[in-house]
């Protein structure tokens, strides 16, 4: 019999991940495109906008592999993935700090997208995944770009947690910027906390599900 476990594993959870990826992809383009066009600062309307980009590219790649039949399709969508999910952390990171330090020179925040060049090139030359795992219609990803993802990741967090709070000394006595910058370092934070911490989570339940169900 020829079971395919891409359907048969997503089929219950198809509608489920249709709604939960494609509603926030086109809200998140629609956010984007609208700061680019009407927002005044111009550097970090262009992050933003950038990471809308990415987040939604993301978004896209992640649902066909919840809704595709194809074993090829969901193992090409399935590598980058990982390298998408650095590049709009990082953007997302240029948008925090041209909002919360806009002291810092231009030349040095573009130095923030450097981290993203080491992951790119694991991602083209077809390392950031090895194998397919049939059964449970995933890839197998690289252990050390996990590794380095999540140190990243941790990192760029603590960072934007560093910006809000020297942001917050900086205009304490201004009572409406110190309440819009609390609150864009603290949406932000918890956005990356959450998603960083659910895709950790997920990537270790996975991990104990293929051991438990490995045969001795």
């Amino acid at each position: 019999m020829d079971f395919n476990s891409c359907y048969e594993g997503t089929l219950g959870l198809r509608d489920l991940a249709l709604y939960s990826h494609a509603v926030p992809a086109l809200a998140i383009l629609v956010l984007g495109i609208f700061a680019f066009a009407y927002a005044m600062n111009r550097a970090k309307a262009a992050a933003f906008f950038a990471f809308s980009l990415t987040f939604a590219a993301w978004l896209s790649a992640d649902l066909v592999n919840w809704m595709a039949n194809n074993y090829q399709l969901v193992a090409a969508t399935w590598a980058p993935l990982d390298y998408i999910e650095i590049a709009f952390f990082l953007l997302l990171l240029l948008f925090t700090i041209i909002d919360l330090l806009p002291d810092v020179p231009t030349r040095y925040r573009w130095l923030i997208i450097a981290p993203a060049i080491v992951p790119l090139f694991i991602t083209l030359s077809g390392n950031a995944v090895y194998d397919f795992n049939q059964p449970q219609c995933e890839m197998v990803g690289n252990e050390w770009y996990a590794q380095y993802k999540l140190i990243l990741e941790t990192l760029i967090i603590a960072i934007v947690a560093f910006a809000g709070i020297y942001r917050l000394r900086v205009v304490w006595a201004d009572k409406a910027e110190r309440i819009r910058s609390a609150m864009v370092a603290g949406a932000i934070g918890l956005f990356m906390a959450v998603f960083a911490g659910a895709a950790f989570f997920a990537g270790t339940a996975y991990a104990r599900l293929d051991v438990a169900r490995t045969p001795d």
